[in-house]
């Protein structure tokens, strides 16, 4: 059984962007405003008393199943992002929006929560399955979204919402450490081409 809990999942992102800031690619007073938000979420009464969700690995081919209705809604950020003239057909999810949270929702039959189980597959993992089936490597591409500079202030109430909606609902808690953390390629775009031989 997995165990969510909000306050977990927002800890973990002001962590990932300190370790950015760690980097070098965010100032002292980056780094300040992050721990001191960090020492606010510990004390809110709505994160630090919220009881977290346990929640089943589910079925994978009813999630998508499920998801193919909405999946090409504009909140889709994905098709933005792979609409800049690369290879649609070969392409997935980035390793590191797995790693962020991004993970399909399988909810059970009674409404009960459940993740369909996703995979982050390194570079490697593909070159292993193409190689020996004589796929060659033409391109590959991780489009980056466009920077936005504009980062809207915490709200002044911590608001958890719905585990149904997470963790999209709680980006906006934290967002000068989510648009430091998120700032990442969303696809793996492939191109790969039969070897002739």
């Amino acid at each position: 059984m997995i165990y969510q809990h909000p306050l977990a999942y927002l800890l973990g992102i002001e962590g990932l962007a300190l370790l950015r800031a760690w980097a070098g690619e965010h100032d002292e007073e980056f780094v300040r405003a992050r721990l001191a938000e960090v020492r606010r979420l510990l004390d809110e009464p709505a994160l630090a008393g919220h009881p977290g969700v346990l929640v089943r690995w589910g079925d994978t081919a009813m999630a998508y199943r499920r998801w193919s209705g909405t999946y090409d809604e504009p909140r889709n950020t994905l098709f933005a992002a792979t609409s800049t003239g690369c290879p649609w057909p070969i392409s997935d999810v980035h390793r590191d929006l797995v790693l962020l949270g991004s993970v399909v929702h399988s909810v059970g039959p009674a409404g009960e929560p459940g993740l369909a189980p996703t995979y982050r597959h390194s570079t490697g993992d593909y070159l292993r399955a193409a190689l020996p089936v004589g796929l060659r490597v033409r391109r590959c591409e991780e489009p980056r979204p466009a920077p936005d500079d504009d980062v809207a202030a915490p709200p002044a109430e911590i608001t958890v919402g719905d585990w149904a909606d997470w963790p999209w609902t709680l980006l906006p808690l934290v967002p000068a450490a989510s648009a430091a953390a998120w700032d990442k390629r969303p696809t793996l775009i492939w191109h790969f081409e039969r070897d002739a031989s």
